[in-house]
């Protein structure tokens, strides 16, 4: 116990020597430089020079938060990661995250968006479908990791293509009105004579980054970018629909809006009851989403440090809306929590994870080993009993056996609920799933919980990870992490894993019951990419 309570004190005293860090924006001549790609519909140049788009309307939110000079610097893509690169220009936006870019160049931490293509072909081809495509000559953008996501998918699908390099999106489009190219892949907003789109499909979140020699510039970014996402009018959220929500999703809106109107007139001594009537729309449409089976779970393997074998999986939850498009999480789920459909919702969860462990198990990466899939639990359903006799009923009904799914609880829990959560988690224990305590590191108070909640995985923050392999004080932080789980006997996951310079800071510390998760391995997948990871 005194070894614990040395460890414990140095620890606090690490944590409390890390301490906010103040930046100003500079780049030469006082103005940041910012690549500018043109891409409709996040980049336009009309005839007489002005700039439009989402990433323009984006950066002027910003600046609302967070005042600079800019200029722009107008590029094809490839020219400007490179120009990125070199510390010619200080900023872009809409990149993709790609592991080799990751010394190359800094992320923000919030994603600013998704891609989603469609594979446009001449409305005379007669190609109809992509099948259709086999043999066919498509045009690419050059440097482009959507470049790479298309070809994957086209082998994946047992299409053969001839791809026809270009540096940007001006060019892909005269290549294809002159006839070099048979299709190309556009964004999916793309409604212009002579574009007939015969597919669509998902690509990958894009972020903004910066040089290296702007490293400063990306923390006050993302300040930023977390203001803004924060305010009570939603100034992203609603600038991201005004581009790429469908017309019918925008007339639906509409159609809401005057019907709250309409309620609002007919209501005015009981405003309170439209506030109830909005509340049971949005349940029965988050009801219908289940019902239909819109609702999914990507799957991010969890990988054993020594052996880089997969041990297990976090399941995240996505959703298509009517198009088969994804949405992104920040835009469904806030709905569900305000909603009070968050139970609901996470029972559905246990329920799909229960049905993917079948068939996964029998997937060459897992075959024939013990592996498990963890679902997130707020702490309120932790507290609920209603949930607590829900789960344990759904677990023993699907004779999955002990050990097989996780619950990781993603917030910290307060003192006056210790005794509550230590109950419901020993009930849940003793039905067969295994405890994760999530985001561990992100408080020092979180200590607490690791030597008083009775739980099998302690999930490190990737604040820890982040820039690890060169500072000491982290290092000895991911040090009494291990030792006190060593003690206590915990499997550890250190979450948010990019690099291969972390991996090998990692390594140094010599145990075998540490896991890594991330970027580094694999990125989140759905069930069938699953099946085709090479073992």
């Amino acid at each position: 116990m005194r070894l614990i309570g040395k460890l414990m004190i140095g620890f606090i005293i690490s944590i409390g020597l890390i301490q906010p860090i103040s930046f100003k924006v500079q780049a030469q001549d006082d103005k940041v430089k910012i690549g500018l790609y043109e891409t409709s519909p996040y980049y336009d140049i009309d005839e007489s020079g002005n700039i439009k788009g989402y990433y323009h309307d984006l950066l002027l939110l910003i600046q609302e938060v967070l005042p600079f000079s800019y200029e722009y610097v107008i590029t094809d893509f490839s020219d400007g990661l490179q120009q990125l690169k070199e510390g010619q220009i200080d900023l872009m936006f809409g990149i993709s995250l790609v592991s080799d870019r990751l010394n190359q160049m800094n992320y923000s931490q919030r994603s600013i968006g998704e891609e989603v293509f469609g594979f446009y072909t001449n409305p005379l081809s007669g190609m109809t479908s992509i099948e259709h495509l086999n043999g066919k000559t498509i045009g690419l953008i050059e440097g482009s990791h959507s470049t790479e996501t298309i070809l994957d998918l086209f082998s994946v699908m047992g299409i053969s293509v001839e791809p026809y390099l270009v540096k940007s999106w001006k060019e892909l489009e005269q290549s294809f009105e002159s006839g070099k190219v048979d299709v190309i892949p556009h964004y999916s907003q793309l409604d212009r004579p002579g574009y007939d789109k015969i597919y669509e499909m998902t690509g990958d979140q894009v972020f903004i980054v910066t040089s290296n020699e702007q490293k400063s510039l990306i923390y006050q970014l993302d300040d930023a970018l977390a203001t803004l996402y924060t305010r009570e009018d939603h100034p992203i959220e609603h600038l991201y629909a005004s581009y790429f929500s469908e017309t019918e999703e925008v007339n639906a809106q509409v159609l809401r809006c005057l019907a709250a109107w309409l309620l609002v007139l007919l209501l005015l001594v009981s405003p309170f009851l439209i506030v109830i009537w909005k509340r049971f729309k949005i349940k029965q449409k988050i009801r219908l989403n289940m019902k239909k089976e819109r609702y999914l779970l990507q799957y991010q393997p969890i990988v054993h440090l020594n052996s880089e074998k997969i041990r297990g999986f976090e399941g995240l939850l996505r959703l298509y809306n009517d198009q088969k498009q994804l949405i992104p999480p920040f835009q469904f789920i806030p709905e569900i929590e305000e909603n009070g459909m968050l139970l609901e919702i996470s029972l559905w969860i246990l329920k799909k994870a229960i049905q993917d462990y079948d068939e996964i198990k029998a997937y060459d990466c897992v075959k024939n080993r013990e592996f498990y899939i963890s679902i997130n639990v707020s702490l309120s359903e932790i507290e609920n009993r209603r949930f607590i006799r829900q789960a344990q009923k759904i677990l023993q009904q699907s004779n999955l056996g002990p050990n097989k799914i996780c619950l990781e609880i993603i917030e910290r829990v307060k003192v006056n609920q210790m005794p509550r959560v230590a109950k419901n988690l020993a009930l849940l224990k003793q039905a067969g799933f295994k405890i994760a305590m999530d985001d561990f590191g992100a408080e020092y108070s979180n200590l607490d919980l690791l030597l008083s909640l009775d739980t099998n995985i302690i999930k490190v923050d990737k604040f820890l990870i982040e820039g690890i392999e060169e500072d000491p004080v982290k290092n000895e932080m991911i040090e009494f992490i291990f030792r006190v789980s060593q003690i206590k006997n915990k499997m550890v996951v250190l979450e948010g894993v990019e690099t291969k310079t972390q991996i090998q800071a990692i390594q140094q510390h010599h145990y075998d019951f540490i896991h890594v998760q991330g970027y580094y391995y694999y990125k989140p997948l759905f069930k069938q990419e699953i099946k085709l990871i090479d073992i």
